[in-house]
């Protein structure tokens, strides 16, 4: 390879736990109404596990899936044929193995599953397809990576450069996560939760998205959200999406600038803890390009809200936020930078203009937010909830899946901790396209048994009570119990660990999977 070769996404898998949790059940469940869910987050339901359902069951049951799909769609066939699979590259901040990657987890149970569905005693196209996965995987290479909700946006980038570099041929990139929180810890959190798994296949010539070459990265190191082996997170409060999501991307995105020039059409795709994260987004994202682009526009947009946005003569808002933190560093230099943006008089003045202006969504803050696609690239978000490093990249399957155009995309991806990066691509099939809805595959949100107030409040306690990897008997008995007929055992599911080693044992539609590699 020169280098220079097209290498982008072929293919977008996601796979969602079978329980659904509706904004009214939320609602009831918290005691408030549910206005403050579906307009407050723009939250209208999100994907819930059982207890027998984890990161690897989701990656698991998608990677399945994917290998299907590729048998089935004769384009995805055709790239598997050409370039095998040279890595799987799994994302993830949901594990608590500190020496197992989530890939090697994930295909120590599909291997056997694979081999016995398709593979064993049959002696059709399928079997020689899938035995020849089964040889590609042996010498692929495997990773997992861990930098909260963007590791699977950089390693989608490293995949790239890996296969422009000619050092592999193709890449399964995945993302899987669980958002589980315990409201006493983290309050109001209990809203924002959610799972899935994502599957990215990329290699050269790709049928979906081309990426481009050049990304920009920034990095703010700080705590405002700190996970130490526990379900819930301590987050601070304010910080988050007032000052490191915006200050982030926007400074990512001003980096991206100086090196590449935007496009002068194009979508936005950024992380989605909830679906009203990148609403606040947008506003600062509207006001830094009338600047650039219409400063007449930006003058009528002023006369028409009686008000300039209070930057203090900075020439931008990052420019505030920058000078602030500069005077606390002067003048403290111990920490609590991010609380003190928080509270920094200016800042606040700062926020409550762009609350402000999109609350009174004045024509041309409508019109850009249907200009970045928000309308398309929400839809799904809000029906599957916080799915950390799978967040963006539902997003990314609800716009290729309801946009009307095609267009190139920006893309945003934040991690707590925190950093961003900045990349962009260019869609290559028509986004709604009946090919584009077979390389999409977004069937498992089709399914779903919806939890009542009852069911969801004892399924929740249940699932606090037990840190993962405890023994505490069999998982699938256990969502049996709890929910009854409700209760889904269908494809991969978790059992339980064993005392001893802590190792999981795992079902795949009710019969225990023999965790043994298949050498080919």
């Amino acid at each position: 390879m020169t280098g220079e070769e097209d290498v982008g996404i072929n293919y977008i898998g996601i796979e969602v736990p079978p329980y659904t949790v509706t904004a009214k059940t939320i609602a009831e469940h918290m005691g408030f109404e549910e206005g403050k869910v579906t307009k407050g987050l723009m939250v209208n339901q999100f994907r819930f596990p059982g207890h027998s359902d984890n990161f690897v069951t989701l990656a698991a049951n998608n990677f399945l899936k994917f290998i299907d799909n590729a048998y089935e769609i004769p384009e995805l066939r055709q790239k598997i044929e050409q370039y095998g699979i040279g890595a799987i590259y799994f994302a993830t901040e949901t594990s608590r193995e500190g020496s197992k990657p989530g890939s090697n987890l994930m295909l120590e149970i599909v291997e056997p599953v694979l081999y016995d569905l398709h593979v064993k005693n049959k002696d059709d196209g399928k079997s020689v397809f899938v035995k020849n996965v089964l040889r590609s995987l042996k010498h692929a290479d495997s990773l997992e990576m861990k930098f909260a909700c963007t590791a699977e946006a950089k390693t989608l980038n490293l995949s790239v450069a890996a296969i422009r570099a000619g050092q592999i041929k193709s890449a399964i990139v995945i993302g899987s996560d669980i958002a589980l929180y315990d409201n006493e810890k983290a309050k109001s959190a209990e809203t924002t939760q959610g799972a899935a798994s994502t599957l990215l296949f990329v290699t050269q010539d790709p049928l979906l998205i081309k990426m481009n070459r050049n990304v920009s990265h920034y990095n703010v190191p700080s705590n405002d959200f700190y996970k130490s082996n526990e379900h819930t997170p301590h987050v601070s409060s304010g910080v988050g999406s007032e000052i490191n999501y915006v200050m982030n991307i926007g400074s990512a995105l001003e980096h991206y600038e100086e090196r590449s020039k935007l496009p002068d059409d194009f979508y936005v795709i950024s992380h989605v803890p909830f679906a009203k994260e990148p609403i606040y987004l947008s506003s600062f994202l509207l006001m830094h390009w009338l600047r650039k682009n219409s400063p007449s526009a930006l003058l009528g947009l002023e006369n028409e809200l009686g008000i300039k946005e209070p930057i203090g003569g900075e020439k931008s808002a990052l420019a505030l936020v920058r000078k602030s933190a500069n005077k606390h560093k002067d003048a403290n230099g111990d920490g609590g930078m991010a609380e003190h943006l928080a509270a920094d008089a200016d800042i606040t003045a700062l926020w409550s203009y762009h609350k402000q202006l999109r609350e009174k969504n004045p024509k041309i803050y409508a019109d850009f937010k249907e200009r970045i696609g928000l309308e398309y690239s929400l839809k799904l978000p809000s029906q599957v909830g916080n799915s950390y490093n799978s967040s963006m990249w539902v997003a990314t399957a609800s716009l290729l899946t309801y946009a009307k155009k095609k267009k190139q995309i920006i893309f945003a991806s934040y991690g707590s901790g925190s950093g961003t990066s900045v990349f962009s691509g260019e869609m290559l099939s028509e986004p709604g396209s009946e090919l584009t809805r077979k390389l999409v595959d977004i069937s498992s949100l089709q399914r779903g048994r919806e939890l009542s107030v009852g069911e969801y409040r004892q399924l929740h306690k249940s699932l606090i009570e037990v840190e993962e990897h405890e023994s505490k008997g069999n998982r699938m008995n256990m969502d049996k119990e709890l929910l009854g007929e409700k209760s889904d055992m269908n494809g991969f599911k978790l059992i339980g660990y064993d005392e001893k080693t802590r190792e999981g044992k795992y079902a795949y539609d009710g019969n225990r999977v023999k965790a043994t590699s298949v050498i080919q």
